[in-house]
């Protein structure tokens, strides 16, 4: 099982599996960076409430949103996309 470093629950933790499968499909990312990256972006979050919003917008978004350093990614295309800054713990 992946280790996320701030809480989450049944339901959050598939949800930021899939996340980062996305994440590695789309960016050819590691699994291990995808979800350093996911434990970047949300931690200070608690995802344990089953009606978060994070669960508005699909894995894909999040792939997105976390992955990239671009304000408005998606007018862009995924070639042209920043990186945000990750540094492997």
């Amino acid at each position: 099982m992946i280790k996320f470093y701030f809480p989450v629950n049944e339901k959050s933790q598939e949800y930021c599996e899939w996340i980062a499968e996305e994440m590695q499909n789309i960016f050819k990312i590691s699994k291990e960076e995808a979800v350093g990256r996911i434990n970047a972006f949300w931690s200070r979050n608690v995802l344990t409430d089953d009606d978060d919003i994070v669960y508005h917008e699909t894995a894909e978004f999040w792939a997105y949103q976390i992955y990239s350093k671009d304000r408005f990614w998606w007018n862009m295309n995924k070639e042209d996309i920043t990186p945000r800054d990750y540094k492997k713990k």
